[in-house]
């Protein structure tokens, strides 16, 4: 975050620099003036770099939540997919000591994680990676990722094309040889 903030800006990031992160609501989304409000003073709080170390801060405070915010979305920024299981970040969450900090963001903050909730698994999604229900940036392994399970799939239905003409085959042999 820090560093493409540099590359807006033309200049290196200063410790206490107010970095805002880019909020994506869907269509028809509101928010109540006072939430509003909220979010913009919370937007204004000094940035702390996701490599600090920052626990020193109370863990209920807007300051401590901004800096658990900016570590699980550059966790997330760094996933090629920008998205992984919720269930994964909240394990990596209390190993690293954060406790509740990753659930409290990601409820906190809609505009910034998307939480999808398809086929029985919840996803965390980082909104500022996707543009509809596409990747902003391209990358070469998501590419190799699809033409893979394509791949699997298609594997899949012969395999059962072919099990499934075995088995004529084999119950055909089978009554071929009863009907005698």
């Amino acid at each position: 975050m820090e560093r493409r903030e540099g590359n807006i800006n033309g200049s290196s990031v200063k410790k206490g620099l107010r970095i805002r992160y880019s909020m994506n609501f869907p269509k028809g989304y509101e928010l109540e003036k006072r939430v509003k409000n909220w979010v913009d003073q919370w937007q204004d709080l000094p940035y702390i770099s996701p490599y600090e170390n920052a626990f020193h801060l109370g863990s209920s405070s807007d300051q401590a939540e901004k800096w658990a915010v900016g570590v699980l979305h550059e966790l997330l920024y760094l996933l090629v997919s920008k998205k992984t299981e919720t269930d994964n970040v909240i394990c990596l969450g209390d190993y690293l000591g954060f406790g509740t900090r990753f659930k409290k963001a990601l409820v906190h903050h809609p505009g910034i994680f998307y939480m999808s909730h398809k086929i029985r698994t919840q996803t965390v999604v980082l909104r500022e990676g996707y543009h509809k229900a596409f990747l902003i940036e391209k990358h070469p392994l998501m590419g190799m990722r699809h033409r893979y399970l394509y791949l699997m799939s298609r594997s899949g239905r012969v395999k059962k094309r072919d099990s499934v003409h075995g088995n004529e085959r084999s119950n055909r042999s089978f009554d071929a040889t009863n009907s005698c």
